[in-house]
């Protein structure tokens, strides 16, 4: 199955599952996250997009907020939450 299916990282439809995240949840669902980011730029600079706000800024902010968010848990657990492993996690995520 999936690992973005059952990555507590990427379930945006509550408020966030901290109990649930653990320190190998991060890199996955942040590269899932980079991933739909950089597909919208990509579609957004695309010269066959109509150049809209819809196309444009909204489009945008769909990909990037998500991405902002699952980020912001992160910081929240290791500024709350920290294990020598969350700390690990963090810190290989903060230099890919």
């Amino acid at each position: 199955m999936d690992q973005a299916v059952n990555n507590p990282l990427l379930d945006f439809t509550d408020l966030p599952r901290f109990s649930e995240i653990r320190p190998e949840h991060i890199s996955p669902a942040l590269d899932v996250l980079l991933e739909r980011a950089q597909a919208a730029a990509a579609r957004a600079e695309d010269p066959s997009t109509p150049a809209d706000w819809a196309n444009a800024v909204e489009a945008l902010e769909a990909a990037t907020e998500p991405l902002g968010r699952a980020w912001g848990v992160v910081g929240h657990l290791s500024a709350v939450a920290d294990t020598p492993e969350l700390r690990k996690a963090h810190a290989e995520t903060c230099r890919a």
